[in-house]
């Protein structure tokens, strides 16, 4: 292409060098500045769940609710930049590969966090979020590189350099979906109980605070592959990369010094300076219970990554192998995550009207019926009318997702845990499809599965919605 412009393979070399150099340089600088000491002060209130953890820090709430959404705007604004560039770059058989090995890294950490508590992991001291975006950041420039060497230089992809690059970006997804699911899952709905007046429904105070972060990520998934389609277009995938690893390099400077700010800690200081010793030795001593209800939910959640019927991964490399133009495609992702966008407004007013647990059946139905829909399509050759009813599904996905997170904060302290553990097994329903993507190229087969999985899901909401959880 004449007026494309092009980058020298040395040159992205000392173009990642620098950024990475840049990147150790700030996080080495960071670390060394000591935190910021915090007060906390408890707030009665009558559900008792609710009174232990409504704690407030040192800053006004205003200010804890920028800094959250800052850092998880940075952060969900790169991950899905980087996810449709690497869904658009890499075909078919490598980029399973690539997946299988990425999902591999996933599940062994959700495992092994799990078994045991880590204290490190609650990212409570600053300190320890720093290393964990330092651990993102060098596993990226990793990726970044293999990606070089493989799809924009002169070698082919080899299935030795797949798994090293599968293991990198497992380690990258890793690091940045656990940064993002403390400040997105727990952090957000310990900030939304102080706002909670007394005559509020806590239901839908909490899930429009969920919906609100969920409205900033569907948002960057919407303008992402627009972004980056029209970057690929105009300048080709050398200088698209090198943007997206200038992206990587703004956000991890900005999230260092908020984090160095002491203003990351929204959530308060640890449980030690919150309890006495004597509460805090039979807080230990006592089990965190989970209801079997919130276990039927996470398995339920989990059912929905066995699919392909999403606009991402595989999905959109079967619409490029199919024939559709990148922009096309990149058009499909950006409307099935504005649908998504639409669903986070509309769910807490359906939660006031109907209950949490009748609009998560709803919306989980509705999906079910938009998924088989796009089976029947595929089967009928209609690709574009299978990514119309796949843009659809996201109305339900969303509606059943803010349900589902709402009800977990509510009805069990061991959250963190639980959201490791749902993760986890997400990834093990990801790696089941992709395994069955190597197994058979059938991809009328894979949507059938796909829509087998979602009706399960459908029938465990419904399982939860007889027998109702109790408040504990």
């Amino acid at each position: 292409m004449g007026g494309m412009v092009k980058i020298g393979h040395q040159h992205m070399r000392l173009l990642m060098l620098f950024a990475l150099l840049t990147n150790v340089s700030c996080l080495t600088t960071a670390l060394c500045k000591p935190p910021i000491a915090k007060t906390a002060v408890n707030i009665n209130r009558k559900d008792s769940q609710l009174a232990g953890e409504r704690v407030r820090g040192g800053m006004p709430m205003s200010g804890e609710w920028l800094v959250l959404i800052m850092m998880f705007l940075s952060r969900a604004a790169c991950d899905r930049a980087w996810a449709f560039f690497l869904s658009v770059l890499v075909d078919s058989r490598s980029g399973s590969i690539l997946f299988i090995f990425r999902t591999i890294v996933q599940f062994a950490f959700g495992y092994f966090v799990t078994r045991r508590e880590y204290g490190w992991l609650d990212l409570h001291n600053a300190l320890h979020a720093k290393l964990l975006l330092l651990v993102q950041q060098v596993s990226f420039f990793a990726l970044a590189a293999c990606l070089q060497r493989f799809y924009l230089g002169q070698k082919l992809p080899s299935a030795v350099g797949m798994v090293l690059a599968g293991i990198c970006s497992g380690v990258e997804v890793t690091s940045s979906r656990h940064f993002k699911n403390v400040k997105g899952k727990r952090d957000v709905y310990l900030i939304a109980l102080k706002s909670i007046s007394r005559n509020e429904n806590p239901d839908v105070a909490i899930t429009k605070a969920n919906a609100l972060l969920s409205r900033i990520d569907l948002a960057c998934a919407t303008l992402s592959p627009l972004a980056v389609s029209l970057l690929v277009s105009s300048y080709g995938r050398a200088l698209t990369l090198a943007c997206l690893i200038a992206a990587q390099v703004t956000t991890a400077v900005a999230n260092l010094f908020l984090l160095s700010s002491g203003e990351a800690e929204t959530t308060g200081p640890k449980a030690k300076s919150l309890t006495s010793k004597k509460e805090a030795k039979r807080s230990a001593e006592e089990p965190q219970k989970v209801p079997w209800q919130i276990h039927t939910l996470v398995f339920a959640y989990s059912l929905l990554f066995f699919t392909v019927v999403s606009p991402n991964g595989l999905f959109n490399m079967y619409l490029r192998e199919s024939g559709m133009p990148n922009h096309q495609i990149a058009m499909f992702g950006s409307t099935a995550q504005f649908s998504g966008v639409i669903s986070t407004v509309l769910v807490y007013h359906m939660i006031n009207r109907w209950g949490i647990i009748r609009t998560g059946l709803a919306s989980q139905a509705l999906q079910s019926v938009c998924v088989i829909a796009a089976a029947v399509s595929v089967r009928r050759r209609r690709m574009a009318d299978a990514a119309v009813f796949c843009t659809l599904s996201r109305l339900g996905l969303w509606g059943f997702i803010l349900c589902e997170r709402t009800m977990i904060q509510k009805h069990t302290r061991a959250r963190m845990q639980v959201f490791t553990t749902e993760t986890s097994l997400t990834e093990v329903m990801s790696l089941f499809m992709f395994v069955c993507s190597l197994a058979s190229n059938n991809f009328q087969l894979l949507c059938w599965m796909s829509a087998a999985a979602t009706s399960a899901c459908t029938l465990l909401i419904g399982l939860v919605y007889l027998v109702p959880l109790e408040e504990q």
